[in-house]
């Protein structure tokens, strides 16, 4: 009969195996390595705790063996990014809601009367935007009853933002779970998001809520491959298991073109802020880049470690050195974050999921 000291080192044997593979094509500061590592075995060892080891090993292997099959028979797509949009994603009509949130924050209107009835115009937004401000992300000292309160203490802008970040969930939710579990995709992006703010939280000069929701958003391009062509998103995943290659560079292979790309020409379609196209198209970038862009591609790595969840890719995506350098974010600091975190992550996972 095993003691619960030899179940104990059984999940953390079994968890660091998992972690050996999920991490095993980056080459980053094997500092920083070392820290996510320790972030996603305590994850894991949760998991196996709460699921049973066998359960947890078994999803893993399942989403494995169905990526690498027997291959479809697969044509590589000829089209460019300009005719892949105008043919399929541009035809998307977004929510009357977003549109005139997003015409709101473009023409900077003065009327805290107007941003509120907009927002109030779909009762189901606004039941969920005053349940994200009474919630530990933001930590008021007192409840908050109606959207003209939230807009003078959080601000018309950051509450119009927050409100797109909302209606592209919704939006975003109709799409084949075939691949990506969709709950897995959306708590893998709020993990994202929360550990964007919390990173920069207290910093001079930057914008916390703005930075949540370029995590939140910045796989927003997965979603429309996977919508229109996921046998093509297979076969990229396949690319990038087998030949040991990102994701994303794996998808350049399939399509001509990379998720990012796509998620940021669509929210320029879209007239989306220029601060998220810009942190869309380069969060997967090797080289250094502006604050927002690093901050999101630091804080992907973090949440795939930290939380539960995934965005499509089998393994953590490469990683940047000089954008980890630009923060020294040590593992204690990695820590104190995730700390921070994960009661954010929790309420949000209530509101939104």
């Amino acid at each position: 009969m095993e003691s619960a000291g030899d179940e104990g080192a059984k999940e953390v044997g079994a968890a660091r195996r998992l972690a050996s593979w999920y991490f095993s094509n980056n080459d980053c500061n094997q500092a920083v390595i070392a820290g996510l590592k320790d972030l996603y075995v305590s994850r894991i060892v949760r998991e196996m705790r709460e699921q049973g080891i066998e359960q947890v090993q078994a999803r893993h292997q399942l989403r494995l063996d169905f990526v690498l099959s027997a291959e479809d028979r697969i044509e590589l797509s000829s089209e460019g990014v300009d005719e892949w949009l105008s043919r399929s994603v541009a035809g998307s009509s977004l929510p009357e809601t977003m549109a005139a949130l997003l015409e709101a924050v473009r023409g900077q209107y003065n009327s805290a009367g107007a941003v509120a009835d907009y927002i109030a115009a779909d009762p189901t937004l606004a039941a969920m935007v005053l349940k994200l401000v009474n919630s530990s992300f933001y930590r008021f000292p007192r409840p908050i009853n109606s959207l003209a309160n939230a807009i003078t203490i959080i601000g018309r802008r950051q509450l119009r933002l927050m409100a797109i970040g909302i209606t592209v969930m919704s939006f975003c939710r109709h799409i084949s779970e075939e691949l990506l579990d969709m709950k897995a995709f959306w708590m893998h992006s709020i993990g994202c998001g929360v550990i964007c703010k919390n990173m920069m939280q207290g910093v001079e000069g930057a914008d916390a809520e703005h930075l949540y929701l370029a995590g939140l958003l910045h796989d927003i391009g997965h979603l429309f491959m996977l919508q229109e062509k996921p046998a093509l998103v297979r076969a990229a995943m396949r690319l990038s298991e087998t030949e040991d290659c990102p994701f994303h560079e794996a998808e350049q292979v399939i399509f001509g073109f990379d998720h990012c790309e796509l998620g940021s020409r669509l929210m320029s379609l879209w007239n989306f802020p220029p601060f998220l196209i810009e942190s869309v198209r380069r969060h997967h970038d090797q080289q250094g880049d502006n604050t927002e862009t690093c901050i999101v591609h630091v804080a992907d790595a973090v949440a795939h470690a930290a939380f539960p969840g995934n965005s499509g890719s089998l393994r953590l995506p490469r990683l940047a050195t000089k954008k980890w350098e630009r923060f020294r974010l040590d593992q204690q600091e990695m820590e104190r974050i995730v700390r921070k975190s994960v009661p954010q992550f929790q309420d949000l996972m209530g509101i939104f999921i």
